[in-house]
């Protein structure tokens, strides 16, 4: 799923295990917001290392607990994008 749909149907998806995908932004420490325009997810690892290749403005997929109240996520698994796709390297 995008940021966007998540955010527009937050209590949809409310304490409920989603893959969402999105661009990285204000990583700092072990945490972070996934976006897609305005719209943005908090991100809190759950036990896990952020990944090397995550910083801002890179495109992840993150899987974990869904919170409405605060629209965050508590993520087990963070993934990252192995190639530019935009330049199909």
């Amino acid at each position: 799923m995008t940021v966007s749909q998540v955010v527009n149907n937050a209590q949809l998806y409310d304490n409920q295990e989603i893959q969402v995908s999105g661009i990285v932004e204000e990583l700092i420490g072990n945490e972070f917001y996934i976006a897609e325009g305005s719209d943005r997810i908090r991100v809190i690892p759950d036990n896990i290392i952020i990944p090397n290749d995550v910083y801002n403005g890179s495109e992840v997929v993150v899987q974990g607990e869904f919170n409405a109240s605060n629209i965050s996520m508590k993520v087990y698994e963070i993934l990252t994008y192995c190639c530019d796709r935009s330049t199909g390297v």
